[in-house]
């Protein structure tokens, strides 16, 4: 496996342990205007981690669970 999806699978892994000790009510919560909940930012990153993969023409598996 390239080190570049040893890596990405890593940090799959911190970001659904990290969820999984967080409620769905504190994942969906905006603490001012200023912010976005974590849900939103989260969806952010896995866009930005799918394209860096798209442009290293590496495939991966969508698998979310």
């Amino acid at each position: 496996m390239l080190p570049e999806l040893k890596n990405y699978f890593f940090k799959k892994e911190l970001i659904n342990n990290f969820i999984s000790q967080i409620s769905k009510s504190e994942l969906q919560t905006v603490s001012d205007n200023t912010t976005n909940c974590i849900y939103w930012i989260i969806g952010h990153l896995t866009g930005a981690r799918i394209s860096m993969l798209n442009l290293l023409n590496i495939q991966y598996d969508m698998d979310i669970s």
